[in-house]
């Protein structure tokens, strides 16, 4: 709190309009004086919200699904990306699977959609190995073509919201395909029901 206080101004501004002087965020009571943030806060107040201490000026966009209807976009710094980025390494390698492996991805992040069709993202995917498929449209007809991809493109890492892969093993099921490259399942973001899993699982193998 007092970092906040110090160094970044959206939370100077907030403090001051509620009344919060500095020495009062010693007391644990005042927490309840702090309004609560909100989605439209940080999107409408992104460059406010930067720390003035940050260490390292490149900042690295970044937004979640907007799966509730509205996306948040915010930003990392370069040691909290590479810090992720060796996670999934690491969870990746418990799964037996290693960098420059096939991995397909079935994903909303509308960020991630944007960078990939890029040339620069064609090119990252290229030489990662990996096949980004958009989770906006399940209708019958994409979802045929995306078997048609997955098995062209043979992937041994498959990685979704439960929802949308719920979906695809739904189709999958009901149209007798499967993916026998399939050696693993990442899914991530969502709650993954027990319901989901006994499906997935069938269609996957």
């Amino acid at each position: 709190l007092h970092h906040a206080y110090d160094q970044v101004t959206f939370y100077q501004a907030r403090f001051h309009a509620a009344g919060i002087e500095k020495c009062d965020l010693n007391d644990p009571s005042v927490l309840s004086c702090i309004p609560l943030l909100s989605k439209v806060d940080i999107n409408q107040n992104q460059q406010s919200l930067l720390a003035e201490n940050r260490i390292g000026g490149r900042l690295i966009a970044n937004s979640t699904s907007g799966s509730t209807g509205e996306t948040l976009c915010f930003f990392n710094d370069l040691r909290s990306w590479t810090c992720s980025q060796a996670t999934v390494a690491r969870n990746h390698e418990w799964l037996g699977f290693r960098i420059g492996e096939r991995q397909a991805i079935l994903w909303g992040a509308p960020m991630d959609i944007r960078k990939s069709d890029r040339f620069r993202g064609r090119i990252h995917s290229w030489f990662h190995n990996l096949l980004l498929l958009s989770s906006y449209d399940l209708s019958a007809g994409t979802l045929h073509a995306y078997i048609v991809q997955l098995r062209r493109f043979r992937p041994f890492l498959f990685t979704s919201y439960p929802g949308p892969l719920t979906v695809l093993s739904e189709f999958m099921l009901g149209h007798g395909f499967s993916l026998p490259s399939v050696r693993a399942i990442i899914v991530s973001a969502e709650n993954l029901y027990s319901w989901q899993k006994e499906i997935i699982e069938r269609a996957f193998s």
